[in-house]
């Protein structure tokens, strides 16, 4: 068993953060579903990296752990995304830029040239893990800031993303048989 990727794994729970147990080549070792509803407690944890000690160390994405990823793989170009978040260096050469979670955000491959992105529904490799490819290594450990959804021609409403739905149906000025889609 790896001690440091059990600690890690420990200390992610301990915060709220959804963790699964993978390989080395990325692939979960158990059935991982239910952690996008629920963080394993210390005690699974344990098993998985008792049952599998080569196990490597996964974040579920989404609302559950309370990040959305921006997966840029190597070769690809990341100079259009904000710096100033949480940044890893993935095994493959490539980075993970994580953002604080935004409501309404699934998966997404190819979203631009070697770009996904891991929301609602995914998971990351994350540090220490070593992958097949490599190891995964933290590049800049700062806070999470919003998800650049404007980079990606995402639209998502200010309600939704401030997770509680705060406004009432009168605050909206409503517009004629379609017209929706022109508002």
């Amino acid at each position: 068993m790896n001690k440091e990727i059990l600690t890690a794994a420990l200390n992610y729970a301990s915060h709220g953060i959804s963790v699964i147990a993978v390989g080395k080549n990325k692939i979960p070792l158990t059935p991982w579903k239910e952690f996008m509803l629920r963080v394993a407690a210390p005690e699974e944890i344990k098993k998985w990296f008792t049952d599998f000690p080569d196990a490597q160390l996964g974040i579920v994405t989404g609302k559950i752990s309370g990040i959305t990823v921006v997966d840029i793989e190597f070769g690809g170009d990341p100079s259009f995304l904000p710096q100033n978040t949480s940044i890893i260096k993935t095994g493959g050469g490539g980075w993970h830029y994580y953002y604080s979670y935004e409501a309404g955000v699934q998966n997404s491959a190819r979203i631009r040239p070697l770009v996904d992105i891991r929301g609602e529904g995914g998971y990351v490799v994350a540090p220490p893990s070593v992958s097949d490819k490599g190891p995964y290594s933290i590049i800049s450990g700062k806070t999470c800031i919003k998800f650049p959804s404007h980079l990606f021609g995402l639209k998502t409403s200010p309600v939704a993303s401030q997770g509680a739905n705060t406004a009432s149906s009168y605050d909206y000025p409503g517009y004629g048989t379609g017209q929706r889609n022109d508002a």
